[in-house]
């Protein structure tokens, strides 16, 4: 398969999948674990609100700020 970027743009928004992974893994070092941790991570970004808000391994919850 060939290699996919991915970016959102809304409401003066723009990040790239790459940016928001980046944050999630800051954040969830910031909170004291380690990135070979995660085993799972869902993101759902919501731009009208400027955040990304992830799941890590099914059950911590977190957001970020874009």
């Amino acid at each position: 398969m060939a290699k996919v970027s991915l970016t959102v743009q809304s409401a003066g928004v723009e990040v790239t999948e790459a940016s928001v992974k980046e944050a999630v893994k800051a954040a969830w070092v910031a909170e004291g674990h380690k990135v070979k941790e995660i085993d799972t991570l869902d993101i759902y970004v919501k731009p009208e609100e400027k955040k990304a808000y992830y799941v890590v391994n099914g059950s911590v919850n977190g957001a970020v700020e874009l």
